[in-house]
């Protein structure tokens, strides 16, 4: 639990003094017993205004520095640091952190990424027309759901989020994972991998989708076809192409805009 829950003064600090912008601390407290966290990042770092993993990178520092100190029991998942974060392209696609680490949760890692605008609004402006706004909205959709893109290949976004979500669920009563989610979690899971040079704090993506995302989603699984009127996730197209069915890309899309809306 909290390493301090014994005192009698409370003493509240923004956790932006040390970097820790994107709110994770209390999330990851044990005595929640959270199995997933969803984290959102849309902070400006760098010279050019984009996400590079800095907030979430600082969480992981501090709990890992205090591991078996005044009786912290927390445990934060590994984050590479902004030179591996970038240079492994992390901050460009949805990306799970402590995939093998039972004793945290698993936290998914979403960053601000230009798909179909240059989203990286700064905070100072504090008003934007219509035409602006929903630019960013839109932006937004695309960010939520991948653009569509991965619906009924072996990436496959809202099956594979379903994935995490239940993973740590599966390990407490030792059920046997879907092998569908084995792939899923080969494919977003962090590799633990950290020898890239920094580039971080000239990292200027180019608006469109990520290079991760359409080079892993050009092979349709023969597994994944598409679904008969009982609900399916996917539909396919007369061009041949598979996509994400519009309630299902709106729901999830709700989700992360709702979010981006808290920060």
């Amino acid at each position: 639990g909290f390493n301090n829950n014994q005192d009698d003064r409370l003493t509240l600090v923004d956790g932006g003094e040390d970097g820790q912008v994107i709110p994770l601390a209390p999330l990851i407290q044990p005595v929640r017993n959270v199995d997933m966290v969803l984290t959102l990042d849309s902070l400006r770092e760098g010279t050019n205004g984009w996400p590079a993993g800095y907030s979430i990178y600082a969480t992981y520092l501090r709990y890992s520095s205090l591991a078996g100190q005044f009786g912290s029991a927390v445990k934060m998942p590994a984050v590479p640091a902004g030179a591996d974060f970038v240079g492994q392209g992390l901050n460009t696609r949805p990306t799970f952190f402590g995939c093998s680490d039972t004793d945290s949760p698993i936290v998914i890692y979403v960053a601000n990424y230009p798909w179909s605008t240059l989203s990286n609004f700064t905070s100072d402006q504090f008003q934007y027309d219509l035409a602006t706004s929903q630019l960013g909205l839109d932006n937004g959709v695309e960010a939520a759901t991948l653009g569509g893109l991965t619906a009924g290949t072996d990436i496959s976004w809202p099956t594979c989020l379903a994935c995490a979500a239940m993973q740590r669920a599966l390990e407490r009563t030792k059920m046997a994972r879907p092998k569908r989610c084995d792939t899923c979690m080969k494919l977003y899971c962090w590799d633990g991998e950290t020898s890239s040079s920094d580039t971080s704090a000239a990292y200027a993506p180019s608006v469109g989708p990520p290079q991760w995302v359409i080079d892993n989603a050009k092979t349709t699984s023969a597994s994944q076809g598409t679904q008969g009127s009982g609900g399916g996730t996917q539909g396919g197209g007369a061009d041949g192409a598979v996509h994400l069915k519009l309630p299902h890309a709106l729901a999830l899309a709700s989700i992360f805009i709702a979010t981006l809306a808290l920060l």
